[in-house]
């Protein structure tokens, strides 16, 4: 059976993809939508109703900003893919200390193994 979650970019809302399968589980652009938990809630609940499938996942998170409201429910999702051996690579660019400080943050309170990349 072919497990997959996608869900295309907006303005508001990353571009997010993740394929039990594939062991793929990608998150791009910018989160600002102040309906954070009903963009978040799908990924939540395919995490969830997945949680035997999930493990060794390979995770892009090459965010450009992440609003107070998005924060919270990507550490959940960060929580719930930790100790699956999965890794996190977390890209920011050079100049935006913000989002490294986020990645690094993510990485100390989901307990997860984050590599940084910047570009």
């Amino acid at each position: 059976m072919n497990k997959v979650l996608e869900i295309e970019q907006t303005d508001e809302t990353p571009y997010v993809k993740i394929s039990l399968n594939d062991k793929v589980f990608e998150c791009t652009g910018k989160s600002l939508s102040c309906a954070s938990y009903y963009f978040y809630q799908p990924i939540i609940s395919f995490l969830e109703e997945n949680k035997d499938s999930i493990n060794n996942l390979h995770c892009t998170v090459k965010m450009k900003y992440i609003n107070s409201q998005s924060n919270k429910l990507l550490l959940d999702i960060f929580k719930k893919i930790a100790k699956t051996n999965s890794i996190v690579y977390w890209h920011y660019k050079l100049t935006d200390e913000d989002m490294l400080e986020i990645g690094v943050m993510y990485a100390e309170l989901a307990d997860i193994l984050f590599v940084f990349n910047e570009y």
